[in-house]
């Protein structure tokens, strides 16, 4: 009877799984669990095994991983809606309006520093990680990963300079990727790195590193940017 609650439950959370990548480690954790206890109870009987489970001694690579690929390619209306710049026909960019988010994704007049919110006349204390949820007690609350500091906390780290990436709406200079016909034997799939540093024009670009389906380097160099340097943004 447990061993079949337990199977059931794991299809459960299997099917929940395909529907939110995000709960992926949650649900592997809970099958662990699961196959403890059910081992416990019942030494004789296992739980069925399930291909998320199971080790994938291949992935798919080249013009296999290609095709597999093809169909998540997002159409023009999906990019201009997850407000992707799109050429403007004039060699310009330009930004839609994103109907499904009802949000303006333009520069602000206000100029303010990503980092902290504060203006440029206020000094700049912020939180260089991110805001994490844990469990206190019967209650959960954000804290930030850097220092543990509650929302709205002064920052843990001060910088000399406030940084901003307004340049990020510059409509010019728009490159289309140029089109190369071949079969479909010699597909492939690169997965492009850029490293962005903040200068004195907003974030430029640093290093760019390009690698193949196997994980291989392709392409890698630094960039040397146009402007002053003011953070590295790094740690």
């Amino acid at each position: 009877m447990a061993s079949r609650m337990a199977a059931t439950e794991v299809s459960a959370l299997l099917m929940n799984c395909k529907f939110n990548i995000e709960s992926l480690e949650n649900v592997i954790n809970r099958i662990q669990i699961l196959r403890n206890i059910t081992s416990r109870m019942h030494p004789e009987k296992s739980l069925p095994s399930f291909p998320i489970m199971q080790k994938v001694n291949r992935q798919p690579t080249g013009h296999v991983l290609y095709l597999r690929l093809e169909s998540y390619v997002l159409t023009e209306k999906e990019l201009q809606e997850n407000h992707f710049p799109r050429p403007d026909g004039t060699g310009n960019t330009k930004f839609y309006h994103s109907e499904r988010t009802n949000k303006e994704y333009f520069a602000n007049d206000a100029r303010r520093c990503v980092r902290c919110s504060n203006t440029f006349e206020n000094s700049c204390s912020f939180h260089w990680a991110k805001l994490a949820t844990k469990q206190c007690g019967n209650s959960f609350e954000k804290h930030y990963k850097c220092c543990n500091g509650k929302v709205n906390s002064i920052g843990c780290t001060v910088a000399p300079y406030h940084v901003h990436h307004n340049n990020k709406f510059d409509t010019s200079g728009y490159k289309n990727t140029v089109f190369y016909p071949m079969s479909h034997m010699h597909l492939q799939v690169f997965s492009l790195d850029c490293e962005l540093i903040y200068t004195t024009a907003g974030m430029e670009v640093a290093q760019v590193t390009l690698i193949n389906s196997e994980c291989d380097v392709v392409y890698e160099t630094f960039v040397q940017p146009d402007n002053q340097i003011l953070d590295y943004n790094t740690r």
